[in-house]
């Protein structure tokens, strides 16, 4: 991968990360602690269910969190600069897509979202301030 490559998904992932900053207009405290929370899972996440599990969790659990819907949003806004765009407009038409990729296609956003996952944990943990720990605070996770 080229450094640029790299040094573009930083910056994509830093900029949506930093929308969800505590700080930021109208943000409710559980949605970015659910967000921060699922970023240091994600990568863990991946590698034991695979790519498909993990974004149909992701999606069965969009109905209990915003947080976790806007992960996933950005989960396909990274494969979409990374050059895998999902047809579709909603959450599940680029589920239905994701499903109709080639073998190809899917292993290389599986690699995308394994390199995705490593910064949004970082970020998560300095601009979220959601550190790996408060995982075990979070009684109600159905992870």
């Amino acid at each position: 991968m080229t450094s640029t490559k790299k040094a573009t998904r930083v910056r994509h992932v830093m900029r949506r990360v930093q929308m969800l900053a505590p700080n930021a207009e109208a943000q409710v405290e559980s949605d970015y602690k659910r967000y921060g929370v699922l970023c240091h899972r994600l990568g863990t996440m991946v590698l034991q269910n695979g790519l498909l599990a993990t974004i149909a969790f992701l999606y069965a659990d969009t109905r209990h969190s915003s947080g976790t819907k806007i992960l996933l949003k950005h989960i396909f806004e990274g494969f979409r600069d990374a050059g895998h765009p999902l047809g579709g407009n909603t959450l599940s038409e680029k589920m239905s897509a994701l499903c109709q990729v080639s073998e190809i296609s899917y292993h290389a956003m599986t690699d995308e979202i394994l390199e995705l996952s490593v910064w949004h944990k970082r970020f998560a943990e300095t601009i979220l301030d959601v550190k790996q720990d408060e995982n075990q605070n979070l009684k109600e996770e159905r992870l």
